[in-house]
């Protein structure tokens, strides 16, 4: 703003500026007319401008045509590329003021002039010499001018630098060169030889943009044997087919190369059953070749009595040769974690309809055996997307967080930190028209755990106002209310009766009703005494307001901690911290009696006061003493999977839709909680009216790339390479007993044993 009315203060100091239209003075002495245009540029931007050049007889003077700048792109360009931006820019000007004076004046010569050499050496330069992005435009620029009539100037010299920078006095701006042009053009005769750039050697920042013509091609001998996946990368191919297909693709090619040579017919139809199974053959070669480098195969290839057969593969000895088994009875030796390995598994469990772990492994020891093949199968179906869409599981959250300030810290009075929620709806009978629905609004202090009951007739936010100021009028106002994502509590109806009574807003994290737990649990208590007190009765407004004000009353005088079979006395309730008593019981008339002087009062109301603050001294020792015992925690998902942005993931919904139906989302930012521990994230989804982003917990998120945090079950005979420990039986058996079991596990084993009781 502030430069903005600078430069407006700049040109009403310029005053009024007048600029000569008419340039044919003497019409009849005129000898020729030339247009010549300047360019120039800056990082900001870059400007053309143009004069008409009328030569009489007698002397020559240049008019001010047109102009024009544009801004530079955003993206960051060289000063060589922005000075041929503007070479680009003058053309298209010169040809619109061609076009625009052809029928009324004859342009004899047109001339550009440029003060950048590498913008020259570009439009001068031959055909195809240049990369596109500078070939584009030269090749534009020529059609409009030629490069015979491209000239040098120097900077001093060129008025298309003034727009180019910042310009404190306006008034010299135009006394200068910029109305007349250079000097150089009044001159009867101009010396254009002297003003072109006759180098013949390529600027250096001209020489960026070369194309590349050459090609050196240089052999490299090696004694080193080459296999195919150093030619052939496996883990860019997503499936088995297709690396197939690549392969088979590269051995025609090869091919077809020495049919050239040797001169044989080229293949050019589609892939033979032929060709594919040559492929295959070729990868499992190589594979099984690079396997047999590896410093432990001797162990491996005694321990699964591995032989060579005719063809030069390495089979896994059986004892079924004899047998009648439609399958290979002596499968092929694999290697545990190679990229092909994993796109075996990955085709096979496909092919087996996504079946689980054992039908894909017994699928592929049909024809190959794969070292550790349990582990392997596992280790790519945890990863399979479909079977991570309709069987993952949700993310487990960290443990719980330390309890906020408004639940340990009392304050002198109540309700100062409120949880607040709606409860409902509840059928009320009307005279002579049918039931309608009412809700429960439910206050509860955070710290002493006292309850608020108001009725209303919906859940709108007028209703809601009207219930949280007769909450306010009775009980005091909050400084702070804690709710969830209702649309009324977001309204903004509500957030101007808390701005107005200066009460600070707290939201929960949406679709995460445990984290206003303190609340939700007290919806359950009321819901629960509503249940058993009117059963399947429908009472009217006014008496279910009264029996909620009996419910209320019940719940205050709860006791808040353990009572123990010795303790002897009132135990601390939350009409204790209000009130100092139970509101229940009846005061005594001798207390009244002996209240007749001022000093009795006195003595009364320092006796209450004290009773207050001793139940507020057993709040702290005995209610938050409670409160450090943490609940038990669930561990058996020890590891904390890890939430990344951009991960894309797959949002549980509570409604009941089939699982296909969930959406998915992709994270955009983490939920921090105060510990510095993720909590939840917000996702980007897709909509029926574009995109959208939701806060979701972890609960309800399930990830689908994710590290390997399971315990692996594998067999003692898939893992030959295994070290054995002293005593190996037992050894083992701690092992397996050490890992966390599944459930499933644990129902199996109970099945078995009971098979072998029943035998």
């Amino acid at each position: 703003a502030l430069k903005w009315r600078v430069l407006m203060e700049r040109i009403e100091e310029l005053g009024v500026v007048r600029i000569p239209r008419y340039a044919l003075v003497d019409r009849n002495e005129i000898v020729s007319v030339e247009l010549h245009g300047f360019s120039d540029s800056s990082l900001i931007l870059y400007c053309g401008v143009v004069y008409l050049r009328v030569i009489t007889r007698s002397h020559a003077k240049a008019f001010f045509w047109t102009s024009k700048t544009k801004v530079a792109p955003l993206k960051k360009t060289s000063i060589p590329r922005l000075e041929l931006l503007a070479c680009l820019l003058l053309t298209k000007l010169i040809s619109n003021v061609d076009v625009a004076l052809c029928e009324r004046l004859k342009i004899n010569r047109i001339v550009c002039w440029s003060d950048s050499t590498v913008s020259l050496c570009w439009i001068r330069g031959k055909e195809k010499t240049w990369k596109a992005w500078v070939e584009n435009r030269v090749v534009k620029i020529r059609k409009v001018v030629s490069r015979e009539s491209w000239f040098h100037v120097a900077g001093t010299e060129n008025p298309a630098d003034a727009p180019t920078r910042p310009v404190e006095d306006f008034s010299a701006l135009f006394q200068d060169k910029w109305l007349s042009g250079p000097s150089f053009l009044s001159n009867l005769d101009i010396d254009y030889d002297k003003r072109r750039d006759n180098k013949t050697e390529i600027p250096i920042d001209a020489q960026v943009e070369l194309r590349r013509t050459d090609v050196n091609v240089m052999t490299v001998t090696s004694d080193k044997k080459v296999s195919l996946s150093d030619v052939i990368d496996f883990s860019r191919h997503g499936s088995l087919r297709k690396l197939v297909t690549v392969v088979a693709f590269v051995l025609r090619f090869k091919n077809n190369f020495l049919a050239k040579k040797y001169k044989h017919d080229k293949v050019l139809t589609e892939l033979t059953a032929e060709e594919t199974t040559n492929a295959l053959s070729m990868i499992l070669r190589d594979e099984q070749e690079r396997m047999t480098n590896q410093p432990n195969f001797e162990k491996t290839k005694s321990n699964l009595n591995v032989y060579k057969d005719d063809e030069g593969y390495h089979r896994v000895k059986s004892r079924f040769n004899e047998s009648s088994l439609p399958t290979k009875k002596n499968p092929l030796l694999l290697p545990e974690s190679t990229d092909f390995t994993k796109l075996l598994i990955k085709d096979t469990h496909e092919k087996c309809l996504h079946f689980g772990i054992e039908t894909t492994l017994a699928k592929i020891r049909e024809r190959y055996w794969i070292i550790r093949g349990r582990k392997a199968v596992k280790n790519v179906l945890r990863k399979c997307v479909s079977c991570k869409r309709f069987q993952g599981r949700t993310m487990k959250p960290p443990e719980s967080p330390e309890l906020p300030e408004f639940r340990v810290n009392y304050n002198n009075h109540p309700f100062s930190s409120t949880g607040l929620d709606f409860a409902g709806p509840l059928f009320v009978k009307n005279k002579g028209l049918p039931s309608s629905k009412v809700y429960i609004l439910l206050f509860t202090c955070a710290s002493s755990r006292a309850i608020h009951l108001e009725l209303t007739p919906d859940m709108k936010s007028p209703a809601f106002i009207r219930g949280f100021q007769r909450f306010a009028s009775r009980r005091g106002t909050p400084d702070e209310i804690i709710n969830d994502n209702a649309k009324t509590f977001k309204s903004k109806e509500v957030k101007r009766l808390m701005t107005r009574l200066n009460v600070r807003q707290r939201f929960i994290l949406p679709a995460s009703p445990w984290w206003g737990g303190f609340y939700e649990r007290l919806v359950r208590s009321v819901k629960t005494a509503l249940k058993k007190i009117l059963k399947k009765a429908l009472l009217t407004f006014e008496e279910l307001q009264t029996v909620l004000s009996e419910i209320e009353a019940t719940i205050n005088q709860r006791p808040l901690c353990y009572t123990s079979d010795d303790e002897i006395g009132n135990t601390i309730t939350p009409n204790h911290l209000m009130y100092g008593r139970q509101l229940n019981t009846t005061p005594s008339f001798n207390v009244f009696n002996t209240l007749t002087t001022p000093d009795d009062c006195t003595r009364r109301a320092r006796h209450l006061m004290n009773l207050v603050k001793h139940f507020q001294k057993c709040f702290k020792s005995t209610y938050l003493n409670e409160l450090k015992q943490k609940h038990s925690y669930d561990k058996t998902r020890t590891s904390e999977l890890k939430l990344t942005l951009n991960d894309v993931v797959l949002i549980r919904d509570d409604t009941p839709t089939p699982r296909t139906q969930w959406r998915m989302g992709k994270v955009e930012s983490l939920v921090i909680g105060a510990d510095g521990k993720i909590r939840g994230a917000r996702l980007k989804v897709n909509t029926t009216n574009g995109t959208s982003t939701i806060h979701r917990p972890l609960q309800k998120i399930i990830p689908f790339e994710i590290a390997d945090d399971t315990p692996t079950d594998d067999d003692p005979a898939d893992n030959p390479l295994k070290p054995s420990s002293s005593g190996s039986a037992r050894g083992y058996e701690q092992t397996v007993r050490s890992r966390i079991r599944r459930r499933a596990a644990i129902e199996g084993q109970n099945l078995r044993r009971a098979r072998d009781l029943d035998r």
